[in-house]
Formats: structure tokens, C-alpha cells, sequence
């Protein structure tokens, strides 16, 4: 018998919602009100955007095999964020 430990590590995923939570609080108050119906349609739709990474740990002789999966949101919350890093403080598009 081949026992498994199956870890699972949000900490990527923390970090991108941390990144959204700053890019939302830079956006202008009227554009956020304005969009803000949008945006959260739009984060309802990454629930199928999470991104399972698998690392296979070690295996010991003296224990479980330890399997190691990293959550994070894939390239449509990664887009997301380049929109709203894209705004300017008065509403319009940036120029970079």
C-alpha cells in the first residue's frame, strides 16, 4: 500500500487577490462605480480560470508520498489586472 499526503498551497492565490485589491482601490471612484457591475461579472466568470499546479514531492521510505498542488487564477484574471493597471487616475487609458 503506497500512502499520499495531498498538500494544498493558496499562497499565489492570495497574492493575486492582494494585487486586484490594490489595482481596485488606484481606480477613480466614478469609474469604479461605473464598472463595478462589470468587473464582478467578470471575477464570477474566473471560477473556471483556477490554474491547479502539481509538485510531486520526494518519496520516502519511511512515510507518505507528498503531493504538493499550488492554486492560482489563470491568464483572464492576469488580463484583468493589466486592464485596471491601465487606467489613469482620471478615468482614461494610460499610455506606457
Amino acid at each position: 500500500m503506497v500512502l499520499a499526503k495531498l498538500k494544498i498551497d493558496i499562497s499565489e492565490l492570495l497574492e493575486q487577490t492582494e494585487r486586484f485589491s490594490v489595482a481596485l482601490q488606484k481606480l477613480p471612484q466614478p469609474l469604479l462605480d461605473c464598472d463595478r457591475d462589470l468587473v464582478l461579472d467578470y471575477l464570477d466568470g474566473l471560477e473556471s480560470d483556477v490554474v491547479l499546479c502539481q509538485n510531486v514531492g520526494a518519496t520516502r521510505t519511511d512515510g507518505p508520498i507528498e503531493i504538493l498542488y499550488s492554486l492560482r487564477l489563470g491568464s483572464g484574471f492576469e488580463g484583468l489586472l493589466v486592464a485596471l493597471g491601465a487606467t489613469k487616475s482620471d478615468g482614461g487609458p494610460s499610455v506606457v
